[in-house]
């Protein structure tokens, strides 16, 4: 079976993020991210525009001018949606910690390389995850829904199924959270497409406990929740 996946990564933009900073120095692009924190409301930029008044987008093209060439010249390995406020706060961890840049811009490559589509971030509490799974009907998994982590799963309960008009069965897990930095999630269909997604507390985590893309293609249950 073929498999695809997303063309549009947020790894994308943050692989592209911090390479920026280790080649134009995190001052110059910490200012600019922390300056667009700082525009107002679209409304209040029509209404400044419409009444001719200094528009605060001009003034920070004004300002970051240099970036915005930049930017235009890499201008396919931009990522719009990266959350602002984040990326912020990220950028100051940097700036007080020169030995992030380099494991983060790694991390941020290795997802990329999985080809994750979504990031999102989050601090982790103790609580069960849960496993879908689809068969057609000779038995064989033809969809499935599976995370891998790097917390401690500490109880796995059988697999039950609850749809047999379209042989859908779960497998529900609780984690252990207490050390845990990722979960990542993905979404394989019966047609070969793949969705990949992550939930980090940030780009710190541990890259070697990633799944590889062999497990991820698997349409396999993961190893952790098989009971002997």
């Amino acid at each position: 079976m073929e498999i695809i996946t997303s063309e549009q990564l947020i790894s994308t933009g943050y692989r592209f993020l911090f390479e920026t900073i280790k080649k134009k120095g995190i001052g110059p692009v910490l200012d600019f991210v922390q300056d667009m924190e700082k525009l107002p409301k679209k409304t209040t930029l029509l209404r400044q525009t419409i009444l001719g008044e200094e528009n605060d987008l001009i003034k920070l093209k004004r300002k970051h001018n240099d970036m915005f060439e930049y930017l235009r010249e890499h201008k396919g390995e931009l990522y719009f949606n990266l959350p602002i406020e984040k990326v912020s706060e990220m950028l100051v961890n940097v700036a007080n910690n020169d030995n992030l840049l380099e494991l983060y811009l790694e991390n941020a490559r290795k997802l990329e390389e999985l080809k994750v589509s979504l990031i999102e971030f989050c601090t982790f509490f103790d609580y069960w995850y849960q496993c879908d799974i689809y068969r057609n009907d000779n038995g064989q998994i033809i969809v499935i829904d599976k995370r891998y982590n790097d917390g401690e799963i500490t109880k796995v309960e059988d697999e039950v199924f609850q749809k047999a008009y379209c042989n859908y069965s779960c497998i529900s897990y609780m984690v252990n959270t207490t050390n845990m930095s990722f979960s990542f999630q993905a979404q394989n269909n019966e047609h070969g497409y793949q969705y990949r997604y992550i939930t980090i507390k940030d780009f710190g985590f541990d890259a070697s406990k990633l799944p590889t893309e062999e497990e991820i293609q698997s349409y396999e249950i993961p190893k952790q929740l098989v009971k002997k």
